[in-house]
């Protein structure tokens, strides 16, 4: 499978989410995943950021052949190198390009614009973003910045995206690892590529700890990119959204009855939690690294 993952991975940055990074790790031990390339969006921090991130991250674990590609800065500029790559790819590939889309959704609305064709040249769209309600399981008021910052974009990504995937927020905050599992499970066989995680990690896990007093973390992008993969472990359900600007730019999926109002989206649901965390546990530890650095030395 040809994938392309646009991020807004900050894996390691200090006081920064990880699951971009964690899933970026994930793909690549997946043996039968061909990434084609990282196309860097804004989100959890600023695109820069992100991209340098993400080229340091790949230098580090021996893989600096997989191209890195900085995307728009913000929602008024659509001009990129990734939106020039993801046309580019989904016209030489017509039908084989998958793209799991992770932050804002500007980069494929630029391409969008650029190409009116491109969605229909995509294989498969899996997207972390959205909302069904407006308060969440742990009762905190809804926010989805994913969606929020770019309505026009989620307008367009989601009339036009052709077999679009939607792994809602609220479905993602359902799954989550405790920290000390997480820390026990990756170190406890001193493998290399364990400790790196953990190293990469550690700076949010204490973040969550001190400041969010939370002593687990929330894996939705990570969500993502295992349905991209596994798609047994979930069930599949489709629903017809409204397109409404007013909800969209809140970051929510209201439901309809009106097809002429809205469009139909899979939203999945993790039916075998179990299989989940083995999975990703097993794949991380699989990935397959040549350090820069020696483990333990600062990254």
């Amino acid at each position: 499978m040809k994938i392309i993952y646009d991020c807004d991975n900050t894996m390691g940055v200090p006081g920064c989410d990880i699951v971009d990074g964690l899933s970026l790790l994930y793909l690549l031990g997946k043996e039968d995943i061909d990434i084609c390339a990282i196309t860097t969006t804004y989100g959890n921090s600023k695109v820069d950021t992100v991209y340098r991130n993400t080229v340091n991250m790949l230098s580090e674990i021996g893989c600096r052949d997989i191209p890195v590609l900085k995307g728009c800065t913000n929602r008024y500029g659509l001009e990129s190198e990734a939106t020039d790559y993801l046309v580019e790819m989904v016209n030489d590939y017509p039908g084989e390009i998958s793209i799991l889309a992770t932050g804002a959704l500007t980069n494929l609305y630029a391409a969008y614009v650029k190409d009116q064709g491109f969605f229909r040249k995509i294989d498969r769209l899996v997207v972390m973003g959205g909302l069904t309600q407006e308060v969440l399981p742990d009762g905190k008021a809804a926010e989805e910045w994913n969606f929020a910052v770019d309505p026009a974009a989620v307008h367009w990504v989601l009339k036009e995206g052709k077999d679009l995937f939607l792994i809602t927020r609220d479905m993602g905050i359902n799954v989550s690892v405790s920290t000390a599992d997480f820390i026990h499970r990756l170190t406890r066989n001193r493998s290399s590529i364990g400790r790196y995680i953990v190293e990469r990690s550690i700076s949010w896990l204490e973040y969550t700890m001190l400041h969010l007093k939370s002593n687990r973390f929330y894996l939705g992008d990570l969500v993502a990119a295992v349905y991209l993969v596994n798609p047994q472990f979930f069930e599949d359900r489709q629903q017809i959204i409204s397109l409404s600007t007013k909800t969209i730019s809140k970051g929510l999926l209201c439901p309809t009855d009106n097809r002429q109002e809205g469009q139909t989206i899979h939203l999945p649901t993790l039916r075998h939690r179990d299989d989940f965390v083995e999975d990703i546990y097993t794949t991380w530890l699989k990935v397959d690294c040549g350090f820069a650095k020696e483990i333990g030395g600062g990254w």
